[in-house]
Order: C-alpha cells, then sequence, then structure tokens
C-alpha cells in the first residue's frame, strides 16, 4: 500500500484513461466482456451465411450471391470481435479508433448491413416475378402451385 499522497497523484491518470476510454487496468475485464458477446454472435451469422451459400449454389443468381456477400460481411465483423477479445494480431490494434481493425471491423459491418438485405431484396422480387403463386388453368381455372 502507497502513501495517501502517491494515491492521490495517480487518481489523475487513472480518470484521464477512463475520459479517453482507455484504461490497462480495466481491459482485460472489457475484452472478458467481449468473447461471450462474439461467441453469441458466432450462430446466428454462421446461420445466415450458411443459409445464403445454399441459396446461392441452387439459384446462382444476383440476390442471393449480395445476400452471400452481405453474410460474409457479417460473419467478418464477428471475427474482428473475437480477435479482439483472444487479443490475435495485436499489430491491428482492435478496439482503436482510426486503427486497421477498427476500419475493417466497421466496413464489414456497413457492408453486410447494405449487401444482405439488399440481395434478400431483389430476390423476393425476382422471385416473385419469375414464379407467381397462383396462375390460371387451361380451362380459366386457378391453379395454386
Amino acid at each position: 500500500m502507497g502513501s495517501p499522497l502517491s494515491q492521490s497523484a495517480a487518481a489523475p491518470r487513472v480518470v484521464g484513461a477512463l475520459r479517453g476510454g482507455y484504461c490497462p487496468f480495466l481491459q482485460s475485464r472489457v475484452m472478458n466482456a467481449t468473447l461471450p458477446k462474439a461467441l453469441v454472435a458466432v450462430v446466428p451469422a454462421g446461420i445466415l451465411f450458411i443459409g445464403s451459400v445454399l441459396l446461392f449454389l441452387r439459384e446462382r443468381t444476383l440476390g442471393p450471391f449480395l445476400q452471400m456477400l452481405g453474410a460474409g460481411c457479417l460473419v467478418m465483423v464477428v471475427l474482428t470481435h473475437l480477435c479482439e477479445a483472444l487479443h490475435l494480431f495485436p499489430w491491428m490494434h482492435w478496439g482503436s479508433e482510426h486503427s486497421v481493425g477498427h476500419y475493417l471491423d466497421l466496413g464489414s459491418a456497413v457492408l453486410g448491413l447494405t449487401l444482405f438485405p439488399v440481395g434478400y431484396l431483389l430476390h423476393a422480387l425476382t422471385k416473385r416475378h419469375a414464379n407467381p403463386i397462383l396462375r390460371r388453368g387451361k380451362n380459366g381455372t386457378h391453379n395454386f402451385h
């Protein structure tokens, strides 16, 4: 234990570090909170990616391709958070503003949240026109397909 003078001298450094968003004393708790969130996010991102890959392999059109690309970007977001939590590739400076890791995470999130819905919408619109639910039969009756 230090003297009260040394403890009070360290207080401004800790408060200043907390204002800046980085505190080496709290870093392990922050990183440990990232890991469970990233592990939980692996499941829905993986399901989206696998489903979009299967859809693309079945249809091979632009809509499913954009969905697959968007889902791949969302998987990249989850992987960047896993790398941040596990301290992999420290040269990427995960979690720091204006770092390669930050821009990889941000760019992947923007692309994923743009491409996946656009691909879904495009697939839904083209599927609707190509395969209508209600068709007229030869004798004028309605056949449901």
